[in-house]
């Protein structure tokens, strides 16, 4: 079982005190004589001393025996008083206890001076001896202890200087806490970079207690005078001022710049490079100036007598004093930006011809321009600060993103207008809403010339869907008689041919030529009608499989031109099959029909990069070709570059070919060069660009 401290102490002092009191009884003679008088008579080593001399050892032992309990009772009344933090209080009551008896000791010499009790004497000295003894071996093992103890208040000293130490460093660390921040809140009253540096060395000079301060801006690589402080020296004032000094002029200016670290020295003048001005040397200091990315835009110089050398506390002073000017002028920097933007956004509005209204997070009118008043017919001072509702009348947004729309709005004259808006949402970092942006413009007029042509867009498509009706119906009406007369003129030329006249013959067969020709035009009309109202629905057609097909229909001309048709790989595309094979057949035919005299046709299909979603072929040929101006003129109907003498055909192939990739989505063209061939580039959607399905 663990003793407390108080409970030790105490024990371990009875047990020296009992040892002290018990173990000198022990010895032979003493606790049967302790209190006798000695019935011999002792020899007595004063007698026959002076009165003097007997009065002084007598006082001498009465006042050390006093002096001896007085001490002890301080030292009881210390350990009593302190016994929770004494660590050796047992120790201290031990040393008491040889203290008491030593003082009794003392007192016992004068008692047996007068009375002759030699055993109680022997027992008071065996008594005083046990307890020095006790006392004298508990203080070794003591002995790292209270080194210890030494040692550690040595340690709490100079924690103690430490702290003071620390104690003076935060004191100035606040006060330049203090400082900088009183100069942060100085500076946000500058407007401009120069406005900032003056008022930053207006506090900062007499703090660091410099001689001289110059704020320059660093820009081009060169150095210009932004503000000083002090006597600054006029060659320094000059060679800043103006266009600036080049970076390269001042070595320890171009290092800070160059490096973006701050530069000091004691004895500015003894450098390589440095400027030679009277007063020199002198203590000087160069601290960047550095903006958020980290780019120098200027630098604060300070100078001094060389006898005072700079200290820690003043360069940290210098480079947080230097950081909160950049800061400061990264604020005036952005706030001049922000007013020459609002300057800006505020000319643009007044000269905007779109109508421009700015609403803000509550809800309410913060801006009109001039176009917005003349829309809607309202003065800018009579609507700002209202509810948007309340000028336009219930605005539909998408509280995400920006949004296009059109509404009604009645003037307050009366007049009704289609307005078309678009809204813009403006939002902080934190995503909240900051701002709305309405564009407006009237729609009125473009609104009634939509639905003008609209009508007139539906008028027309019935007025194609009669003309078609009527060519369907037309072509069946003219096929009849022409096929009559091709009956009727055939069976003249083979039962009676014989008999008619040479000039009769003639005719006959001119009438037979033209009404095939009739019969031909009839037909190729009927296939311009038909494209989009014949067609079939689009499905994944392989453009190799086809070109196949087509290959094969015009073997025979193939053979008969000695031409060749060449392709590479082609894509699949989602078409008319009928329509796509009709449109191959005809550029190839064509291709092959219109080549030089005696130059072989050579046909080539090859595919071309185009862009995403879509498919782009060429059909080259070295053909006669065409002047370019007759580009377009080709895929009109009827129309023809030669005679029919020289090439058969009725002038719509190719107005079939484009009506058919028009149906597609696609488009065609074409270019030539007379004499050495043509291009038909065919670009078609990989995709449909809606579903067509065929009409009956």
């Amino acid at each position: 079982m663990l003793l407390s401290p108080q409970r030790s102490t105490f024990l371990r002092t009875l047990a020296i005190a009992v040892a002290g009191l018990c173990l000198p009884l022990l010895w032979p003679g003493v606790l049967a004589n302790l209190f006798r008088t000695a019935p011999f008579v002792a020899e007595r080593h004063d007698a026959g001393w002076p009165a003097a001399l007997v009065t002084l050892r007598v006082g001498s032992d009465l006042l050390i025996g006093l002096s001896y309990a007085a001490i002890s009772s301080v030292l009881s009344y210390v350990v009593y008083r302190n016994r929770a933090a004494l660590p050796f209080d047992w120790v201290v009551l031990a040393f008491g206890l040889f203290i008491v008896a030593c003082g009794v000791t003392h007192l016992t010499h004068v008692l047996v001076r007068y009375i002759p009790v030699f055993w109680f004497d022997g027992y008071i000295r065996a008594l005083t001896a046990t307890v020095s003894v006790a006392t004298a071996l508990a203080l070794p093992p003591l002995v790292p202890r209270i080194s210890a103890l030494l040692n550690a208040e040595r340690t709490l000293r100079e924690h103690q200087v430490r702290l003071e130490q620390i104690n003076v460093a935060m004191t100035a660390a606040v006060t330049r806490a203090e400082f900088l921040a009183g100069l942060s809140d100085a500076l946000q009253a500058a407007h401009d970079p120069r406005e900032v540096a003056e008022l930053a060395l207006a506090q900062l000079g007499p703090v660091l207690e410099v001689d001289e301060i110059v704020a320059a801006q660093v820009e081009g690589g060169r150095a210009r005078l932004w503000s000083s402080w002090g006597r600054v020296h006029p060659a320094t004032l000059a060679m800043l001022s103006g266009e600036g000094s080049p970076l390269e002029r001042t070595p320890m200016l171009r290092r800070a710049v160059e490096s973006g670290q701050a530069q000091y020295t004691q004895q500015y003048g003894q450098g390589a490079g440095d400027l030679s001005l009277e007063g020199l040397p002198f203590a000087a200091a160069l601290e960047p100036i550095l903006e958020a990315g980290g780019r120098v835009v200027g630098t604060l110089g300070f100078t001094r007598a060389p006898g005072k050398p700079w200290q820690p506390g003043e360069l940290e002073l210098a480079r947080r004093a230097a950081a909160t000017i950049g800061l400061a002028l990264e604020r005036t920097r952005n706030a001049q930006a922000l007013r020459e933007s609002e300057a800006r956004l505020n000319e643009a509005m007044r000269h905007a011809p779109l109508g421009e209204l700015m609403v803000g997070a509550a809800g309410r009118l913060e801006r009109i321009n001039p176009a917005a008043s003349r829309i809607l017919g309202i003065e800018a001072s009579g609507v700002l600060g209202l509810p948007l509702g309340e000028v336009l009348g219930p605005v539909e947004w998408n509280a995400g993103e920006s949004a296009d729309g059109e509404q009604p709005y009645v003037r307050p004259d009366g007049t009704a207008l289609w307005l078309q808006i678009h809204t813009s949402v403006v939002r902080d970092r934190e995503g909240h809403l900051q701002q709305l942006i309405l564009q407006l413009q009237d729609m009125t007029e473009r609104r009634r010339a939509h639905l003008e042509l609209k009508q007139l867009s539906a008028q027309l498509e019935r007025s194609n869907r009669e003309l078609q009706e009527f060519a369907s119906v037309a072509s069946h009406d003219l096929q009849e008689p022409v096929r009559k007369v091709l009956a009727f003129g055939s069976r003249l030329q083979g039962l009676d041919g014989e008999r008619l006249s040479e000039g009769g013959r003639q005719s006959l067969e001119r009438m037979l030529a033209a009404a095939e020709r009739m019969q031909r035009l009839i037909q190729d009309l009927l296939s311009l009608s038909r494209v989009s109202t014949r067609g079939q629905n689009f499905q994944l057609v392989p453009l190799d499989k086809l070109l196949a097909q087509v290959t094969e229909d015009l073997e025979d001309q193939v053979a008969r031109t000695g031409g060749r048709i060449e392709h590479a790989p082609l894509p699949t595309v989602s078409a008319d099959p009928t329509q796509l094979r009709q449109l191959l057949q005809n550029l190839v035919g064509n291709a092959l029909k219109y080549h030089r005299e005696g130059v072989a046709p050579r046909v080539q299909v090859t595919p071309v990069a185009s862009a995403p979603g879509t498919v782009r072929l060429l059909v080259r040929d070295n053909g006669i070709g065409f002047a370019p101006e007759h580009a377009e003129r080709i895929f009109q109907p009827f129309q023809r570059l030669h005679g029919r003498g020289q090439y058969e055909g009725t002038g719509i192939g190719l107005a079939i070919c484009r009506r058919i990739v028009e149906r597609h989505g696609g488009t065609l063209t074409a270019t030539g060069v007379e004499g050495k061939g043509s291009t038909f580039e065919l670009t078609l959607p990989l995709t449909p660009v809606r579903s067509e399905e065929g009409t009956a």
